[in-house]
Parts: C-alpha cells; sequence; structure tokens
C-alpha cells in the first residue's frame, strides 16, 4: 500500500514514506499528515515522501526509484499505524490559530 497521490499541475508524486536509507539516497522531502480515524475518533499519522519530476530525470532515473520502492523494506511490510488523540492546546497568544485548526485540504500536496 503506497498511499500514491499527485496534486494537479505540479511535477510531484506523494507516496507512502520509504526507508531512511531510501529517502536519503534519493534525496525525497518527507511530511506526516494527520488523517481522522473513524474507529477510535482520535487521527492517524500517516508518513509520507515526495519526489518532484524535474526536467533533468531520466526515465533510468525513475525506474530505479521506483525498482528501490518496490524492494524498500518498509513499504514491503503493511502499514503500522496507530490511532493518537488530539493533545491540549496551550495557551496561544490572541489571534493565534492553533495549526491543528488550519485547513490543509485543497494546498499544496494536500
Amino acid at each position: 500500500m503506497l498511499w500514491t497521490a499527485r496534486t494537479k499541475g505540479t511535477l510531484a508524486v506523494r507516496f507512502r514514506r520509504p526507508s531512511d536509507e531510501t529517502v536519503a539516497k534519493w534525496s525525497l522531502s518527507t511530511l506526516t499528515v494527520k488523517y481522522p480515524d473513524q474507529k477510535s475518533g482520535g487521527q492517524i499519522d500517516r508518513p509520507y515522501a515526495h519526489a518532484f519530476a524535474l526536467p533533468g530525470a531520466s526515465k533510468k532515473q525513475i525506474d530505479e526509484l521506483v525498482a528501490d520502492l518496490r524492494k524498500d523494506p518498509v513499504l514491503t511490510k503493511p502499514p503500522a499505524l496507530k490511532p493518537t488523540t488530539p493533545r491540549p492546546i496551550a495557551q496561544l497568544a490572541e489571534g493565534a490559530v492553533p495549526i491543528g485548526l488550519v485547513h490543509i485540504t485543497g494546498r499544496g500536496m494536500q
């Protein structure tokens, strides 16, 4: 399960985060996205990586990346997702918005 996604109009592809070795080898950017967990009512952290298809990328390089992802030890196992519960919000400065409440859908890699 790779959880692939692509934002229309970009040259980036998002997929489940592979091992640290693969991330380092391919200089992949990584991020964690919180998804609602319908079973627990909390959230699930999904670790992602994303690659940018730059003009200089060759078919051979892309094929090598895909081959590394296919044999990556993290991606050959089902994801181990654990629900998390939101932590209480600390006192914020007047007018500040907690990042947990900022809408992220429709922005960037979302």
